[in-house]
């Protein structure tokens, strides 16, 4: 069987941070929790969590980088899901489409625009 849930990155330590964050979203916004959310058709009053961490607090920006890129690289060796697919960190296919688009323009549907440019002009 099939389903669009995504799997945690990190096997139990991914699965035991998810639910981690689950918990306090939902306690400190009194919110939604991804359980509750399951239960609607739609999401709405998703409960959710930003950490933010001054990475200038640690001075050694060498062993960052070098960590960073074990994790990718481990990341990266995963077998793909699809014959002849390519795996990705979270993020890298956002980070790949913002690079292309700052070089050749981003690609707008005709319709799409004249909409934005219309609302401009009201």
């Amino acid at each position: 069987m099939t389903t669009k849930s995504g799997l945690p990155i990190g096997y139990w330590k991914g699965s035991a941070l998810s639910m981690v964050l689950d918990m306090l979203a939902t306690l400190l916004s009194a919110g939604k929790s991804t359980y509750k959310l399951g239960l609607e058709p739609h999401e709405y009053g998703v409960s959710q969590i930003y950490l933010c961490i001054n990475p200038n607090t640690y001075n050694d920006f060498t062993l960052q980088e070098k960590l960073t890129e074990e994790i990718i690289a481990y990341t990266k060796d995963v077998t793909p899901t699809e014959p002849n697919g390519k795996t990705y960190y979270p993020g890298e296919r956002s980070l790949i489409n913002k690079i292309k688009n700052q070089k050749k323009g981003m690609n707008v549907s005709e319709e799409v625009w004249k909409k934005v440019i219309d609302l401009m002009n009201k």
